[in-house]
This record gives structure tokens, sequence and C-alpha cells, in this order.
């Protein structure tokens, strides 16, 4: 099985790009979209950069790892695709699902209670506290574990009181982000999705403009 298009869409918008390296909410030496080791086995460390192409490469070689802790326990569960999605996307941000599912002896019901536990990161002062960001993610993983597969219900307005599309398009809304109008990742990417926007396709414009 593959991740659709969609959740890996998701996964960039949850985890934003950084062409640097930032400690991540667990102490952990992070860059590009999330990746805290390279594709040749070596830990990311501080004063590393990338380009947006090899952070694509990092994302993809990711994705292929964490699909594949995923697809382990496939004839045990048998997932369906929007199972094996959101459980990638659990993957790529906590490290494997071997302990969300406890090796294979979870039922699927009790994954999908466990999901929104793993919901705490470190504060600044190395407290494990709560984070929003992991709460809400967590929830749109449980969602879509939860859903069952099949066409996508088609409704893309935006709740009451959300920011609407520039008229001029996606340019004038990749520089709003660039302005702060949106806020930081990830509140930013849940506004954006929320208001009907791919919050993805608006980052992957921002890098871009950026680096004008």
């Amino acid at each position: 099985m593959k991740t659709t298009k969609k959740t890996v869409e998701m996964i960039a918008a949850f985890e934003g790009y950084r062409d640097r390296a930032y400690l991540c909410p667990s102490g952990v030496w992070t860059i590009g979209y999330g990746t805290t080791r390279y594709p040749d086995g070596r830990a990311v460390r501080a004063g590393d950069s990338c380009t947006m192409a090899q952070a694509l490469g990092y994302k993809a070689h990711d994705l292929a790892r964490f699909e594949k802790n995923v697809m382990k326990f496939h004839e045990r569960y048998k997932w369906t695709q929007n199972e094996f999605d959101a459980l990638v996307s659990f993957a790529y941000n906590v490290g494997s699902v071997d302990g969300l599912t406890k090796d294979g002896t979870r039922s699927k019901e009790q994954i999908a209670q466990a999901i929104p536990l793993y919901d705490k990161g470190r504060d600044k002062n190395k407290n494990l506290v709560v984070l929003a960001g992991l709460v809400r993610r967590r929830e749109a993983e449980r969602k879509l574990f939860l859903t069952p597969d099949g066409p996508a219900p088609q409704n893309t307005a935006a709740p009451p009181g959300a920011a609407t599309a520039p008229a001029n398009g996606i340019d004038a809304l990749a520089r709003e982000v660039i302005a702060g109008k949106w806020g930081v990742n990830p509140d930013r990417a849940r506004r954006l999705t929320a208001a009907g926007h791919d919050a993805a396709v608006v980052q992957r414009r921002v890098n871009e403009l950026l680096k004008k």
C-alpha cells in the first residue's frame, strides 16, 4: 500500500518546511519536512541546512520507511486505505506504530482509542506537556482512521468567519501567509484547511516566493 496524495499533503502541512535544523518538541534535531535522519542513516545535527528539493527527497524516503513500518502489521489487521494513511501520518510524527498497536496485540478499536494519547512534547523547560498542535494532529489521524474508505464528501465551504481566498489567487494568499496574517504552523495549516485551501500547496508557493 502507498499513502494517498491527500494524506501526504496533510503530513507536509502539519510538519511544515524548515530549511535549517531545529529542535522539535521532543528535543530531536529536525530538518525539511520533519526529517530526523537522512537517507544514509546520519542524524540531523545543529547547523544543518537543506534545499526544498533535498527536503522533498528526505520526505519521500521517510514516507517509504514509515509505510513499511505500518505494512508489517497488515497481515494482522488488513488495513483499509484510510487506516493505513492515518497510521503512516502517526508513524511519521512519532517514529513507528509498534507502541500504538502494542506490536500487533491491540484491536483496531483499541488503536483508535489510543491515538489521542500521543499528544505530549517537551516545553522550553523540558517538562512533558500536552501540545495543542499534537492534539489537532491526533484528532485528524483518529478521524481518518475511523472514516470508511469511499468518495470524500464534496464540502469545501469555509466555516462561518473563516478567511476566504484572495481574488487574485494563490500568490496573494501566499503573500498573506508571509505577512503573518494566517499565523504559524500547525495553526496556519489548520486555518488554511478550514478555509477550504490546500495548505501544502500554499506552503510550496510561500517557499517559492521566499526564494526569489
